[in-house]
């Protein structure tokens, strides 16, 4: 029994640990970014009325929709979903709902850019927030710190200049004539 107890703990311990957490996380946002790109198809379904193959359409906007969402570039990956690699769609229609995918996922993160969701999974840094560290009526009498004794200082003068010139090529003669 007490073994068992000890076991039964150290599941529940581990089952809640970093990784088992940080994949809960990426279902909820998974869920999140799936929930908004359905709501933005939602909303601007009627402007693509009139595009060809409309079910894959929608599937690409979605897509790409939840591609940037969750801090993707919302660039179209260099191959379509495995669903497009079928028989199905070795042929010209095939192709065609291939393309109305592409499509739709370029639009899909378009619109997700728009919406302002490409900010989601962006972690704030704290050099986006050093600007409310200085009060804005300070930021102008900021000046370059002065020495106290500017003779301590060594001037250094500058290296005179010489002429350089380009090794020759080997093999090659010297077309400097030195």
């Amino acid at each position: 029994m007490k073994h068992l107890l000890i076991i039964s703990s150290l599941i529940f311990t581990f089952s809640f640990s970093g990784c088992a957490m940080h994949s809960m996380s990426e279902v909820i946002e998974n869920k999140r970014d799936r929930k908004l790109a359905k709501n933005s198809w939602e909303h601007c379904d009627s402007v693509y009325n009139g595009v060809d193959n409309p079910d894959h359409f929608k599937r690409g906007y979605i897509a790409g929709y939840m591609d940037k969402a969750a801090g993707g570039t919302g660039c179209p990956p260099m191959i379509p979903p495995k669903k497009y690699w079928g028989i199905h769609y070795q042929n010209a229609s095939g192709k065609c709902k291939t393309v109305a995918w592409f499509d739709g996922y370029s639009h899909g993160a378009l619109g997700a850019e728009m919406d302002g969701v490409d900010v989601l999974h962006r972690v704030p840094t704290a050099s986006q927030y050093t600007h409310l560290l200085v009060p804005p009526e300070a930021e102008h009498e900021i000046t370059e710190p002065q020495l106290l004794n500017e003779e301590a200082v060594p001037q250094i003068a500058p290296a005179p200049a010489t002429e350089l010139t380009n090794p020759p090529a080997l093999g090659l003669p010297d077309l400097h004539g030195q």
